[in-house]
């Protein structure tokens, strides 16, 4: 059961509702877009938060990745990227993925 709720015209409605209305419902082609979008948000926020707290720059991250300083500023903002960089970022961070399907 989802517990959020928003308003609107001054009527509370639970946010199902509005992401169903906004990106439509559960099973969609337009739902699965606005779903992998969010993980993709999701990951790169966790990835710069990390990142932070670590105090390396993108630039320096980069550098011990590998890769384009470009590259890691589009992972932090859920930018499409290649898997091989997304490793490459989670390794030099310390961090792994844990991977579990959704029932």
């Amino acid at each position: 059961m989802n517990i959020f709720r928003y308003m609107n015209k001054g009527k509370l409605h639970k946010a199902d509702d509005l992401l169903n209305e906004r990106y439509g419902k559960v099973g969609t082609k337009s739902r699965k877009i606005f779903d992998n979008d969010c993980a993709r948000v999701i990951l790169g926020n966790k990835i710069a938060v990390s990142r932070h707290q670590l105090g390396i720059s993108q630039n320096r991250l980069a550098e011990m990745a590998d890769i384009g300083a470009s590259t890691v500023s589009r992972i932090e903002v859920g930018d499409d990227v290649k898997l091989s960089s997304l490793v490459k970022v989670l390794h030099e961070l310390g961090m792994n993925i844990s991977l579990e399907r959704d029932c």
